[in-house]
C-alpha cells in the first residue's frame, strides 16, 4: 500500500507542474491606470478680492504710490461681485483721496451715503473733501449733517474748534468767536480756541487785538505753532518784519510739519536775502508738499540764490514745468536762470519768446521780459563773434611759418643793434629820447609844478 501511495505522488508531481506552466503561459498582464486628475477652480469671493485690495493699497502708500492702480483694480473687482460692499467703496474713496482725485473719492462716498445715510464716517470723510477741493460752503453743510447725526460728539472741543474754522473759511466771523468763545467758557486754558479768535482778528486786520489774544493764551503756559504763526502774519502785516521772522522760526521749530510756518519763514528769508535759511525752510516746505506751485518756485529761487543752479534747473523742468504746463512764473525764472547765471542765452531766447507770445497783451513792450530778450539775442551775437575769432586765431596759428631769406655773407643779427636807429652809436641814446642825467629839460613844462615830496 505504501508502495502504490508513493507512485501515485511521484506521477502528480509532473502533472501539477505541467498544469501550473500551462496556467503561466495562458494569462495576460493587466495594466492598471492611474485615477484621472481633477482640475479644481478656485472661486475668488468679493471679500477676497478686498483683502487683495487693502494689501496692495497698504503697499502704494509705504512705496509712494506705484501700486495704486493694483489696488483699485481688487477694489472694483469686490464691488462687481458684491455691490453692497461699503468697506469696499469706502477704501475706494480713500485710495482716490490719495491718489489727489477728489471728485471720484467723493462720487464713491456719495454712492456709500445712498445705500446708508446715516453712515457718519463716510459723512465725517465727505466734509474734508469739500474743504480739500475749497467747497467751504458745502463742507460746512455737510458738517452740519454729520453733527446732527452725532449729536454727543458735537459737544466735544475738537468738533467745535472744527466748525469754527468752517465757519471763518465761510467768512462767518460772528458765528466762529461765538463758538470758541462757548469753548473757552468749559474749557478756559483750550489753547485752539485762542488760535480761532485770534484767526478771526487777524481776517479782520485787527492787529493789536490779535497780540492781545497773543498774550493772553500765553497764561494757558501752552505753546501752539500754528498761533505763533498767526502772531507772525500780525507782524508782517504791520510791515515789522524782524518780529515776523521771530515768530514764523518760533512756529516752525515747534512743529516742522507746519507748511505754512515753513513757507512764511522761507518766503521772508529770500526776501531779506537770507538765503542759506531760506533754502533749508523752502527745502522742508517742498518736501511736505511736493506738488505745491508757490514752494517749488522759492524753492528753485533760493536754490539759484545759493548758486546752485544745476539743481535749480532741474526744480523747473522736471517738477514745475512738468505738474505744471506752461507756467508763466517758471518760464520765465527758467529763462532767467540760464540767461544771467548759466551761460545759456539760446534757452533763455526760446523761453522768453514763449513766455512773451504766451502772456500776449497781458503785457507791454516795457516790460521786463523785452528787455531780457534783447540782452539774449545780444549775448548770442558775441558768443558767435568770439567763436570766429577763436577760430581765426587757431587758423592763424596752424599755417606754416616762412622760411628766413638766405643770409650769404651779411653781417651776423649780433653786430647789428636792432634797437637803435640808424646814424647813431650803440652806446649813444636815440636823439630826443630822455636819459637819466644827460636827458634835456620839458621845456613845456609848467614853471609852477614842483617835484613830488618824498614818501615816508
Amino acid at each position: 500500500m505504501k508502495l502504490r501511495s508513493k507512485i501515485r505522488v511521484r506521477s502528480l508531481i509532473p502533472l501539477f507542474f505541467g498544469l501550473l506552466f500551462s496556467v503561466a503561459c495562458t494569462t495576460t498582464k493587466t495594466v492598471v491606470k492611474p485615477p484621472e486628475r481633477r482640475v479644481v477652480e478656485v472661486v475668488r469671493t468679493a471679500e477676497d478680492d478686498y483683502q487683495e485690495a487693502l494689501t496692495a493699497h497698504k503697499d502704494a502708500k509705504n512705496n509712494g504710490g506705484s501700486s495704486y492702480q493694483r489696488a483699485e483694480k481688487f477694489y472694483k473687482e469686490a464691488l462687481e461681485k458684491k455691490p453692497s460692499l461699503s468697506a469696499a467703496r469706502f477704501n475706494l474713496a480713500a485710495l482716490y483721496e490719495d491718489m489727489g482725485e477728489y471728485n471720484r473719492a467723493a462720487r464713491q462716498l456719495g454712492q456709500v451715503l445712498q445705500q446708508d445715510e446715516k453712515n457718519s464716517q463716510a459723512t465725517y470723510r465727505l466734509v474734508q473733501l469739500y474743504i480739500r477741493q475749497n467747497q467751504n460752503d458745502v463742507a460746512l453743510r455737510t458738517f452740519y449733517r454729520y453733527l446732527r447725526l452725532n449729536p454727543d460728539k458735537g459737544k466735544q472741543a475738537e468738533m467745535q474748534i472744527n466748525l469754527a474754522s468752517l465757519q471763518i473759511a465761510n467768512n462767518q466771523y460772528e458765528e466762529a468767536l461765538k463758538t470758541a468763545r462757548g469753548i473757552l467758557a468749559l474749557d478756559p486754558d483750550n489753547i485752539q480756541a485762542y488760535r480761532i479768535i485770534a484767526r478771526v482778528y487777524l481776517q479782520q486786520k485787527k492787529y493789536k487785538i490779535v497780540h492781545l489774544v497773543y498774550q493772553l493764551a500765553e497764561k494757558t503756559k501752552k505753546k501752539d505753532a500754528r498761533l505763533f504763526n498767526i502772531q507772525g502774519l500780525a507782524y508782517l502785516s504791520e510791515k515789522k518784519m524782524p518780529e515776523a521772522m521771530y515768530f514764523f522760526g518760533e512756529a516752525a521749530k515747534l512743529d516742522p510739519s507746519l507748511f505754512s510756518a515753513q513757507m512764511n519763514l522761507g518766503l521772508l528769508a529770500l526776501r531779506y536775502h537770507d538765503y542759506k535759511r531760506a533754502l533749508d525752510t523752502l527745502k522742508k516746505a517742498s518736501t511736505l508738499r511736493p506738488r505745491h506751485e508757490k514752494a517749488l518756485l522759492g524753492y528753485a529761487l533760493a536754490l539759484r540764490a545759493n548758486r546752485k543752479f544745476d539743481e535749480a534747473e532741474k526744480v523747473y523742468k522736471d517738477k514745475l514745468l512738468k505738474f505744471y504746463k506752461g507756467n508763466a512764473a517758471s518760464t520765465f525764472n527758467l529763462a532767467v536762470l540760464y540767461l544771467r547765471f548759466m551761460e545759456k542765452p539760446e534757452e533763455a531766447k526760446a523761453l522768453l519768446r514763449t513766455y512773451i507770445g504766451e502772456q500776449g497783451s497781458r503785457i507791454s513792450n516795457t516790460h521786463v521780459s523785452y528787455a531780457l530778450l534783447k540782452e539774449a539775442e545780444d549775448r548770442i551775437k558775441m558768443k558767435a563773434e568770439a567763436k570766429r575769432e577763436a577760430e581765426a586765431n587757431k587758423k592763424k596759428q596752424n599755417q606754416p611759418r616762412k622760411a628766413p631769406p638766405p643770409r650769404g655773407n651779411q653781417p651776423s643779427v649780433n653786430q647789428i643793434p636792432t634797437d637803435v636807429p640808424p646814424g647813431t652809436k650803440p652806446d649813444q641814446e636815440p636823439p630826443g629820447t630822455p636819459a637819466g642825467k644827460n636827458a634835456p629839460a620839458d621845456k613845456n613844462a609848467p614853471a609852477d609844478r614842483k617835484a613830488p615830496a618824498p614818501r615816508s
